[in-house]
C-alpha cells in the first residue's frame, strides 16, 4: 500500500500533474527520492517473498513499471544522485535490464494496430528504442 500511497502523493504533489497515456517519462512528477523509496519497497518485499510463487513471479512483474521508469531518467537520475550525495537505487547494469526486457517483449508479443510480432518476420528489433536512446545505445539491440 505504501507503494500505490507513495505514486499517488506524487503525482498530486505541487497542484497535480495529468496523466497521460501519451506521457512517455515519469519527469515533472516522479522525483530520484520517490524513485528510491519505491524501489526500496520493492527490494524488501522481494525478500519476504523469495521463496514463494506466484508471489515472487507477481511482485517481478509489478516492478517491471520502475525499472522502465529507471531507465527512462537512468543518466539523469544518476548524476542527480551523485550531486545531491544520496542513494541511487537504480538498476547497477542498466544494459542487462534492457536485454532482459527486450526477451519478456519477445516472449509476450506486442500488438500495433497493423500487425504483431508474429508477422514481423525475422529477427525482432527492440521495440524500446527510447530506452535505448537514454542509456546513449550506439546500436539497436536486436532479439533472434
Amino acid at each position: 500500500m505504501k507503494y500505490l500511497d507513495t505514486l499517488h502523493e506524487a503525482i498530486h504533489r505541487d497542484g497535480g500533474k495529468f496523466l497521460s497515456c501519451y506521457s512517455s517519462n515519469t519527469d515533472g512528477w516522479l522525483t530520484l527520492e520517490d524513485l528510491n523509496l519505491v524501489t526500496s519497497l520493492f527490494n524488501e518485499a522481494a525478500v519476504a517473498v523469495a521463496d514463494q510463487e506466484p508471489y515472487a513471479a507477481r511482485l517481478a512483474t509489478a516492478r517491471l513499471s520502475i525499472d522502465i521508469a529507471w531507465l527512462l531518467r537512468y543518466e539523469e537520475s544518476s548524476k542527480l544522485a551523485s550531486r545531491q550525495g544520496v542513494k541511487f537505487l537504480g538498476p547497477e547494469d542498466p544494459h542487462s535490464l534492457v536485454t532482459e526486457l527486450e526477451k519478456i517483449q519477445h516472449a509476450v508479443g506486442n500488438y500495433r494496430q497493423s500487425r504483431d510480432f508474429s508477422q514481423a518476420g525475422g529477427a525482432i528489433t527492440c521495440n524500446i528504442p527510447v530506452i535505448a536512446l537514454c542509456l546513449r545505445s550506439s546500436e539497436p539491440t536486436t532479439v533472434q
